[in-house]
């Protein structure tokens, strides 16, 4: 969560200068006059390729453009390789989204909540809950600007990090893209390029209140603070409905 908000901000100017460093360099290099270009033989050019954790990019050496501009395309690709990678959605579902299904909850004011098709045995695990993992100063920034964030946020017991399975309005999909306002860029790359979205089902679960603990619940949960997951397991068979 640190990593993700120092690579925002240490990497989102210098990135936008450079590439507008790469578009100068680029029109400066044009040549006068096209019809010549147009006649020159064909001929192979060697290739750069810049990597990243997430992304790679073949990029044509040509004699017009400058070693800073094949450096400002080589310091885009990484930071948009650590968006992709930093700010992607977690969480899995461990059954078939088939034996699932929305429906009103039965619990006053509960909204929406999630009942099974199918019946299921104690000790199943459903899943992961779903989200991106944000640092709680991250978190908050949004809450506070989309309140309804927090109706589906989960909070980790140790109140440093949060699971946030909204878009970027607060509101709840069935597909959580991921993306993050913190980082330049970010929330447009996942929720329009990226499209690898993961299930909300499990966010969408509503257990009634109980006075002695976890005793009327369905689901138990076994937080993973070093890996920030959030695993859900059946605490007693439930019958279809």
């Amino acid at each position: 969560m640190l990593l993700r908000e120092a690579m925002a901000s240490f990497l989102a100017a210098p990135i936008l200068l450079s590439s507008l460093l790469f578009t100068a360099s680029i029109a400066n290099a044009m040549p006068a006059d096209w019809s010549q270009v147009l006649r020159a033989p064909c001929h192979r050019t060697p290739f750069v390729r810049t990597s990243s954790s997430a992304l790679a990019l073949a990029v044509p050496f040509s004699p017009h453009v400058t070693g800073a501009s094949y450096l400002a395309i080589s310091a885009t690709v990484t930071y948009l390789g650590l968006a992709a990678a930093l700010d992607a959605p977690g969480g899995s579902m461990a059954v078939d989204k088939s034996c699932f299904e929305v429906r009103q909850s039965q619990v006053k004011g509960g909204g929406l909540g999630l009942f099974t098709t199918v019946d299921m045995k104690e000790g199943t695990k459903l899943g992961t809950y779903p989200g991106v993992v944000r640092s709680a100063a991250s978190y908050m920034k949004k809450f506070r600007r989309y309140p309804n964030t927090c109706t589906y946020a989960w909070r980790f017991k140790d109140s440093l990090g949060y699971i946030d399975p909204t878009d970027s309005f607060g509101r709840i999909q069935n597909f959580c893209q991921g993306g993050s306002s913190d980082t330049v860029g970010s929330v447009f790359l996942h929720e329009n390029l990226l499209g690898r979205g993961v299930p909300t089902l499990l966010a969408r679960i509503n257990e009634p209140p109980s006075a002695r603990g976890n005793r009327g619940c369905n689901v138990i949960t076994r937080e993973d603070l070093k890996e920030r997951t959030v695993p859900f397991f059946l605490s007693r068979d439930v019958v279809a409905g």
